[in-house]
C-alpha cells in the first residue's frame, strides 16, 4: 500500500505490494521491491535499492524503520530489518538476513554480509567489511577500512578443507580504530579499545586497550570512558 502523503519520483520503480509510510520520500532511479515495508518519514535517495534478490515465491520482507535514511546507491537485499532512525550511507551493501538496530549509522561503501546482527546506536565508518555470521552489540564504534573474515581455511573451491564459517563478535561499547583486521571467530569484549592498524584474533578482554600485529594488551582503558546511553 502506498499512501497519498508519500512523495515518489516519477523515475522510481516501486513494485506492486510494497508498503510505504506517511511522509517518506522516494528519489529518482530507486528500486523498491514488492517485499519492502518502509516506515514513516524515511528518505530513500537516488538510485537506492530496497528488497534486492527476493527468491521467486518468497515472502521474505525488507523492513525499514521510521525516520531512516537510505542514501544514494545503497543496496538492501531481501530479509533485511532496520530499526528506527538507521542511516545507511552512500553505496553501502546490506546482505540477506541482516538486522540493524535503532539509531545505528552504516558508513559509505560498507559491506554487511549475510546472517549478521548489528545493535543499537553503533557507528561504522566508511569502507568497513563485516563478515557473515557476525554479531555486534550496542554502542560500538568501528573506524574506516575495518576488515573481518569468517572463512577459517580460505576454502574457495576446496570442499575437502571446509570448516563452518565463524563470524566475529564485538560486545557492548567496544571501539575499533581504522584499518583493523579481525580473523575468524574473534571476540572483542565490552569496552575494549583496538588501536589502528592492528590484527586481532581470539578473545580480547573487556576494558583493555590493544595494539599491534598480532594485537596485545598494552593498558587498561581509563575510567570514565564507558559508552553513555543515548
Amino acid at each position: 500500500m502506498i499512501r497519498s502523503d508519500v512523495t515518489i519520483s516519477p523515475q522510481a520503480h516501486v513494485e506492486e505490494g510494497a508498503e510505504i509510510g506517511a511522509g517518506t520520500r522516494i528519489g529518482p532511479g530507486t528500486f523498491i521491491g514488492c517485499n519492502a515495508r518502509i516506515g514513516r518519514n524515511c528518505s530513500v535517495e537516488n538510485g537506492a535499492t530496497i528488497g534486492y534478490g527476493k527468491p521467486p515465491g518468497s515472502s521474505a520482507l525488507t523492513i525499514i524503520g521510521d525516520g531512516s535514511l537510505i542514501a544514494t546507491g545503497a543496496v538492501l537485499y531481501h530479509s533485511v530489518t532496520l530499526g528506527n532512525s538507521v542511516k545507511i550511507r552512500h553505496c553501502a551493501a546490506i546482505r540477506e538476513h541482516v538486522t540493524i538496530g535503532e539509531g545505528t549509522s552504516i558508513g559509505s561503501f560498507n559491506n554487511i554480509e549475510h546472517h549478521s546482527t548489528i545493535g543499537r546506536f553503533c557507528s561504522l565508518h566508511s569502507h568497513c567489511h563485516i563478515t557473515d555470521f557476525s554479531k555486534l552489540e550496542d554502542y560500538i564504534f568501528v573506524g574506516p577500512s575495518f576488515t573481518s573474515f569468517s572463512d577459517v581455511n580460505l576454502d574457495y573451491r576446496r570442499p575437502q578443507i571446509h570448516q563452518p564459517y565463524s563470524g566475529i563478535t564485538i560486545r557492548h561499547g567496544a571501539r575499533i580504530g581504522g584499518r583493523v583486521t579481525a580473523l575468524p571467530g574473534t571476540l572483542v569484549e565490552s569496552e575494549a579499545v583496538i588501536g589502528a592498524g592492528s590484527l586481532i584474533k581470539g578473545t580480547l578482554l573487556a576494558g583493555f586497550a590493544y595494539v599491534g600485529n598480532p594485537a596485545r594488551a598494552v593498558s587498561r582503558v581509563p575510567a570514565g570512558q564507558t559508552a553513555n546511553e543515548c
